[in-house]
């Protein structure tokens, strides 16, 4: 796991800072939100604001794959490589990590790193990959009257409850989500893959149980309060009438498009996750 320590500007009066994180913008598929990536890599890069892909950057799909479709899938992979490079560089002197992701990963026995590949397109020294590249990163964030600890990965976590009660589906992919980074020891953790923007806030978790009276009550459950987030895609999930994307094929509901910024505060604590959603 990588661990790197980054310094967050502070001025003189200003009471946080913020860091961004993005996720899955499967370029080179038609439905990549390309326009959307670029307008927050700008907001990005006017505001000098650190941030880290969160991998599936690329969409990493053959011909040969059950996936590909060619109204979908439309431009080569080495062609999504250098657009990912292109895009990247309009806010590469902020990023301060790349991650691999599994559609980042799909085409490695074939061509080697993708990513490592996008990282020489974006910066001229040699150890490029050394410095930003990683399965997983965890950063420390080096504030004027503290330090902040963040966690950063792709994750694997596919949170999508699917009932009639989306209140109820809500809570649940919150506590998903929650136990399965509850091992990492951060004051706040991102993860990508999930396609779904999710933010719990540090606050006591509970759950539903039946006691020994037989009855249902809510107990608190034994999960550290931090800060747990998921990142949604730069990546249209539904739209497309003559071929279902992945969401539809699995039946998954319609997914977010967006980003996520992190305000911390001069102290080192997190003041908010913001979900940073887009039409």
């Amino acid at each position: 796991m990588q661990t790197r320590i980054v310094k967050l500007n502070f001025k003189k009066n200003q009471k946080f800072a913020t860091v961004g994180a993005t996720s899955c913008w499967h370029i080179g598929n038609a439905r990549s939100r390309q326009d959307k990536i670029e307008a927050m890599l700008r907001r990005w890069k006017r505001a000098k604001t650190p941030w880290v892909n969160l991998g599936d950057t690329i969409d990493g799909i053959y011909r040969t794959d059950k996936r590909y479709h060619c109204e979908t899938t439309t431009v080569s992979i080495l062609a999504q490589i250098e657009r990912v490079a292109e895009l990247s560089k309009i806010a590469k002197d902020t990023m301060i990590g790349t991650i691999i992701g599994n559609h980042d990963n799909t085409i490695s026995g074939e061509i080697g790193c993708c990513i490592k590949h996008m990282l020489h397109q974006v910066y001229d020294h040699s150890n490029a990959e050394q410095k930003y590249l990683g399965a997983t990163a965890m950063v420390d964030f080096q504030c004027p009257e503290g330090m902040c600890r963040g966690l950063f990965a792709h994750g694997r976590i596919v949170c999508n409850s699917n009932t009639s009660d989306p209140v109820r589906d809500r809570a649940n992919d919150k506590v998903k989500l929650q136990r399965k980074l509850q091992n990492f020891l951060a004051d706040f953790k991102i993860v990508g893959h999930g396609h779904k923007s999710i933010v719990v806030k540090p606050e006591p978790t509970k759950a539903l149980t039946i006691g020994e009276d037989r009855k249902e009550k809510m107990v608190d459950m034994f999960l550290r309060p931090e800060w747990c987030a998921m990142s949604a895609s730069m990546f249209a999930s539904y739209g497309n009438e003559d071929y279902p994307s992945y969401a539809e094929l699995a039946m998954y509901p319609p997914q977010d498009i967006g980003y996520l910024e992190i305000d911390i505060d001069r102290s080192g604590n997190v003041v908010n996750i913001r979900e940073m959603l887009v039409d």
